[in-house]
């Protein structure tokens, strides 16, 4: 009898140690995504179709600035993510062609060596007063990141970077650019994510994670 007992009160301390992991692991991102996908312009919930993928949606709230004064850990992919937001408001030319995949250089560089959009665009960068990590989808050899940027109390925007890995780097690609389903898959998905608000003062801190 007393055996027995043991041996429930051990499977148990199992059942229940293995909850408190699910709910860690739960707490910090959902990793199997799944949104319905309508036609266009269309307000029906009926004959919707289901998409799923594998990802990571981000339960517990991962702020930029969070990040750098709590030295939080991150993926190396994420780490890549981080980094490349913060170079676009302080890098230089060069420092932003090497951020995209090789193959696509030469073809990417006409646009960053032209001086006025670089301008243009390093000037919205710095207006970033914070931002998020909301999702990441991976879409067949590439991870997809929907990053929410905020500018001020009212204005934030959900903005998605695609990377690949190539020769274990990560680099920012255009490839799919082109791709209708990939366009309007991301762009569906996007529309579900809500947007967040932190509570206190927010000021983007340049910095770069390792």
């Amino acid at each position: 009898m007393m055996k027995i007992i043991g041996e429930v009160k051990s499977i148990a301390v199992v059942i229940v140690f293995a909850l408190v992991i699910f709910k860690l692991q739960d707490a910090f991102a959902v990793n199997d995504i799944s949104f319905d996908l309508r036609p266009v312009n269309s307000t029906s919930s009926t004959n919707t179709v289901r998409i799923s993928f594998t990802g990571k949606q981000y339960i517990n709230d991962l702020w930029f600035d969070d990040i750098t004064k709590n030295n939080l850990s991150l993926d190396a992919d994420e780490r890549f993510v981080f980094n490349l937001i913060a170079a676009n408001a302080t890098g230089t030319q060069t420092e932003l062609l090497n951020l995209w995949a090789p193959d696509e250089r030469s073809s990417i560089s006409e646009i960053i060596s032209d001086n006025e959009i670089y301008t243009l665009n390093k000037n919205r960068y710095k207006q970033i007063q914070n931002s998020i990590f909301l999702a990441k989808i991976d879409f067949g050899e590439y991870t997809v990141f929907f990053m929410q940027h905020v500018f001020n109390e009212i204005t934030s925007i959900v903005k998605t970077y695609t990377i690949k890995k190539v020769n274990d780097n990560f680099y920012l690609t255009g490839a799919l650019g082109s791709d209708p389903i990939y366009n309007y898959v991301m762009m569906s998905y996007r529309g579900t994510l809500p947007q967040k608000k932190k509570s206190d003062s927010v000021i983007m801190y340049y910095g770069h994670v390792t």
